[in-house]
This record gives structure tokens, sequence and C-alpha cells, in this order.
């Protein structure tokens, strides 16, 4: 039977998927990941509204935010289980983005990249590391498959571990405030000890009254593909992208998205994605 494609309500679906997610939904030590065995069009749809990683890859799962999250199982205990509440009042919702307390702007560009990728923002200076770590992510257009690490005068911190062999303080403990003191002041973050993604975070000095928390101001290029080799396996693959006599064009073209477009940057769906992931802070 062919479903009326005009009676079909879109947000109804997307919430019945998220919550079936939970069904496969699983920790692996550092998120909370879910089976991607449902529609294309329903996950891509999720992914925009910031409540899963992106579900294009080659990983066969895909990575709740935390609000995506909290949102799934609420959505799974209304939906499946007898005798549970409305969930409407405890979902969660978009933050109010308006500056009222001491904020920075931060300029974060991705070392050796050429043309640079950066992205410029505001942000407040209660924020954790652990909250500007998802931060960039975001911005940054990283899926959080992988480990991560802040660095700040020989010091690393990050999400503790056991079997991490050096000490590593605790992301969650320190605020952007400790690190952000004035203009020029700068921090280290690097993204998947394999590609090393090494990221130049630096204050563009405090915020004016009225800069909105969480949104993008500005920024250039799109963000290179996860597992793509860091910043010279990237320019190896676009070399091998724009040459279709070169040995590997087919295989970078069968990996890849055929739309890919190193040079677009999207702010609008940036901040789409921020104004729906991120907590008050």
């Amino acid at each position: 039977m062919k479903i009326n494609e005009e009676k079909v309500n879109e947000e109804k679906i997307d919430d019945a998927v998220l919550a079936i997610l939970q069904l496969t939904a699983h920790h692996d030590g550092v998120s909370t990941r879910a089976w991607k065995g449902q529609s294309w069009e329903v996950l891509d749809r999720l992914y925009q509204k910031g409540w899963i990683s992106n579900p294009k890859g080659k990983a066969k799962s895909v990575v709740f935010t935390d609000e995506g999250l909290k949102r799934s199982e609420l959505l799974f205990k209304y939906l499946f289980q007898e005798g549970a509440a409305s969930p409407s009042s405890a979902m969660p919702s978009e933050r109010k983005k308006e500056n009222k307390t001491g904020g920075t702007r931060i300029r974060i560009s991705l070392r050796y990249s050429d043309p640079e990728i950066w992205r410029e923002l505001c942000i407040p200076d209660g924020l954790t590391l652990g909250d500007l770590h998802r931060v960039i992510q975001i911005v940054m257009d990283w899926d959080n498959d992988h480990m991560h690490q802040f660095i700040h005068k020989k010091k690393l911190y990050g999400e503790p571990m056991d079997d991490f062999g050096f000490e590593l303080l605790d992301e969650e403990d320190f605020t952007v405030s400790d690190f952000f003191p004035r203009k020029g002041s700068r921090i280290m973050y690097e993204y998947d000890f394999g590609d090393s993604w090494i990221h130049d975070v630096v204050s563009l000095g405090k915020a004016s009254k009225g800069d909105p928390f969480f949104h993008v101001f500005d920024g250039a290029m799109a963000s290179p593909p996860e597992d793509c080799g860091g910043v010279w396996g990237y320019s190896r693959m676009l070399e091998a992208l724009a040459d279709s006599n070169d040995p590997e064009h087919e295989d970078y073209l069968e990996w890849m998205n055929a739309d890919f477009d190193p040079k677009a940057f999207n702010r609008d769906k940036i901040n789409k994605r921020l104004s729906k992931i991120l907590k008050s802070a």
C-alpha cells in the first residue's frame, strides 16, 4: 500500500524512529550508540535536528547526542510503556540564547588546513571544557566517534580513563573563564588521536552585550570527513577527487558523497544544530 505523503506527519515519524533507536542503544564506554537500520531520510532529519550524529559514513551505528539520548528515552517510555505520562513537559527544549552573563568570542581553526577551516562564535564564560568539546564537535561537523583532549601549558584535559597511562584532568572541572582571561588567550583541542585533528581555540575578547551565545557569526570551508587521514590525508583525497585520471579517484568517489563541496560553509545549518542540542549554560 502506498502511503499518502500529504497526510504523513514527519514530526511524529521522527519521534517514533528516535524512540525505536532505544531498542539497540548501547554504551561503548564513551558514548551511547544505536544501530542505524532505519530510513536514511528519517535518520538524516534526526541528525539535522541535533539528536544523533551524522548517519552517513562506514560506521554501522549512530551516536546519540546528550539531548537526543534524553529525548529518545522519554519517547520510548511514552510510546511503548503502559501508563507512561506524556513527555512534553520534560522534553529537551531549545536554549534561550540571549547573552545575560559574561561571555567570550572565540575563533576555532583547524591547524595546517589550507585554505584555513575556521569558525567564530560566542560562548558563556561558565561553559565547562566538556561542553566546549561538544560545541567544537557541532561547529566543525565532527561525529564525536573518537577520543579527544585539550592541551594548555603542558597539561591535558579530557574524559579521565584508568588505562590512559598519563594524568588527564577532568574537563568538567574547568570552565572557559579559566583559560580565556583576555584577548589572545588560547587552548589547543585535539580530536581523533589517529588522524590528529588539531584545533586552535583563541579568544577574540569579551563578548558585546547582546551577542547571542552558541551562535556562529562567521567561518569558512567545509570540515573534512571523519577518518580520512588527518589534514594531509584530506589534502590527498581532494587531490584525487579533482583528477579523474588519478588511480585513487574512483575509490574516493565511492567513499565520499558525490555532492561533497570542500568550499561549502553552511552557517545556518550549524546554528540550527546548536540551538537544538546545547543545554543552557
